[in-house]
């Protein structure tokens, strides 16, 4: 990672705006779940379907990522559990969302299989492996990445959200691990994030459309 790749990092811990920049990050993480309803409500989806799952994937998500970056803001460096705890429920909604994209059991189980592999690296390895921030965001990036493979494998015909969807995702990794606009890089993934779950909710609306017969308003 660009600092070392250890949990607890202070990259910033000077800077007049880290408070407020993870502060925003915080807040920013409402932005994809609002794209993600608007899909929801705009093709007039259930409760019940794939549409909806995928958006419970970003939900277990943001309370603990929330937590993460209002502890940064207020400590000005990193917390070491909360940084875990934030990506243990990104890799748990991972798995949500692979079922939500699927609707595949065995593709879930496989997504299941990852992630646990991800949290268990980070809580019960060894030091050299549960030290290790990188490696644990890495692990995390794969199961995201592993997420996308519904499009493909799983829709009747091409998908037309996959690339955008790829090339958000991977954009806000370049951005995370370069860190390369330093006290907003935060916000900035957050953002990119948003473009993210607009076209994964839309890929789940197409699976609704044709294994649930909904989602065509």
């Amino acid at each position: 990672g660009v600092y070392g790749g250890q949990w607890g990092a202070a990259p910033y811990k000077t800077h007049p705006w880290l408070p407020f920049a993870e502060a925003f990050a915080a807040l920013l993480m409402f932005w994809p779940l609002c794209t993600a309803v608007f899909v929801w409500y705009r093709h007039g989806c259930s409760w019940s379907g794939s549409t909806a799952e995928a958006i419970l994937s970003w939900i277990v998500v943001m309370p603990l990522s929330m937590a993460n970056h209002l502890a940064h803001a207020a400590a000005r460096r990193w917390v070491p559990i909360l940084q875990k705890l934030d990506r243990t429920f990104i890799a748990i909604g991972t798995v949500i969302g692979a079922w939500a994209m699927s609707r595949d059991i065995l593709f879930t189980l496989s997504s299941c299989v990852l992630a646990a592999a991800v949290i268990a690296l980070m809580w019960i390895s060894a030091p050299r492996y549960r030290d290790s921030e990188v490696l644990a965001s890495s692990g995390v990036a794969v199961a995201i990445l592993y997420g996308l493979l519904p499009m493909i494998l799983f829709r009747d015909s091409w998908d037309p959200s996959f690339i955008p969807a790829t090339v958000a995702i991977i954009t806000g990794f370049v951005l995370f691990q370069t860190d390369c606009m330093g006290v907003w890089t935060d916000p900035a993934w957050h953002f990119t994030l948003g473009i993210y779950t607009y076209f994964c909710t839309s890929s789940a609306v197409r699976l609704d459309q044709r294994l649930s017969q909904e989602c065509f308003g």
